[in-house]
């Protein structure tokens, strides 16, 4: 495996000098390594950042030993390379969340709610994104799975799709985030499981499996790790 590790305090410039070129950004964990057993070409234009127990633990096996870099973090400088920016929100905003984008100086120019997303019979033409970059706020592997049809779309090309899940939400509204105690050993999955909890186990189990599947295929992968 071949791996190129960005410290989080350049991860500003470095979304910032991409800024006109296409890119998807996407957590590197559990879910992610079984993910790319299905979806080798999501890696393409992605860049990930180091989030969850067992993301580090594949690196360590590896031999590069980085810290973890929590959603709300990255999100914190995914915005910061934004200011005076357009945003597309695909999934949740709410006005709590646009009120925190604002003091970030990005304005929500569109939203698309996407509840009952079904991407097997979706149009995704029909989302037309004119905005500078787009944070998708859905669940995995729905976000992860639009980002990259979106991004093949010819006049998506230079977007930068950030698959940031519920970290908009957290970062709006703190109570909503898990317990310190947590964070810190990194099992955050178990304080979510209290919530979609059939949904989010049965996530769980599938990326046990695809991960063990995946792992002899990974090595051989060039990616891109943002780490703390």
């Amino acid at each position: 495996m071949s791996i190129e590790v960005i410290d989080s305090e350049k991860v500003t410039n470095f979304i910032e000098v991409r800024q006109g070129s296409g890119m998807i950004v996407a957590a590197f964990n559990l879910f992610m390594i079984g993910f790319l057993r299905h979806h080798p070409e999501f890696k393409k234009n992605a860049v990930f950042w180091c989030d969850g127990v067992m993301g580090l633990v594949f690196l360590k096996l590896k031999n590069h030993t980085i810290k973890r870099l929590r959603g709300v973090e990255m999100l914190k400088s995914v915005l910061l390379a934004n200011k005076k920016r357009s945003v597309c929100v695909l999934g949740t905003c709410t006005e709590a969340d646009k009120n925190l984008l604002a003091q970030y100086d990005v304005k929500v120019i569109q939203q698309y709610e996407l509840i009952s997303l079904n991407l097997m019979t979706m149009d995704i033409s029909s989302l037309t994104i004119s905005s500078d970059f787009v944070l998708v706020t859905l669940p995995s592997p729905k976000q992860e799975l639009l980002s990259l049809q979106l991004s093949l779309i010819s006049h998506n090309s230079n977007k930068h799709f950030i698959c940031i899940g519920g970290a908009l939400n957290m970062l709006s509204n703190p109570k909503l985030d898990c317990p310190r105690y947590l964070q810190i050993i990194g099992f955050e999955f178990l304080f979510r499981l209290k919530t979609d909890t059939h949904r989010r186990v049965k996530r769980l189990l599938k990326s046990l499996f695809d991960a063990a599947a995946n792992l002899p295929r990974l090595i051989k992968c060039k990616i891109f790790i943002i780490t703390k």
